[in-house]
């Protein structure tokens, strides 16, 4: 298997997002993940990296930090029980939107 670098695109904006879609698929060979992270309001992809969704998450957090976090209303994605507690932890329960899987 080969060994490749993961590429990320992280965007820092002037607005807070009070929302974020959190989505992942499958890429070419069905090994390989990409996420992407917007904002439902604008539009405007906030991250988009070749990983796995609790990866992306993590590092947009990071990137983001936990005051941009604290000021978010809403989460839509479908996940797991991984992905759930990691936005838990930074964000408060209420906020939590799960869509289904299809």
């Amino acid at each position: 298997m080969k060994d490749r670098a993961s590429h990320e695109v992280s965007i820092k904006t002037e607005r807070q997002a009070r929302y974020l879609g959190i989505d992942g698929w499958k890429l070419h060979d069905g090994s390989q993940y990409a996420t992407v992270i917007i904002d439902p309001e604008t539009d405007l992809i906030l991250r988009i990296q070749d990983a796995r969704k609790a990866d992306v998450v993590r590092n947009f957090i990071a990137h983001a930090g936990e005051e941009f976090m604290k000021e978010v209303k809403g989460i839509a994605c479908d996940m797991n029980a991984d992905l759930r507690r990691l936005l838990r932890k930074h964000s408060p329960v209420p906020k939590l939107s799960v869509t289904a899987s299809t």
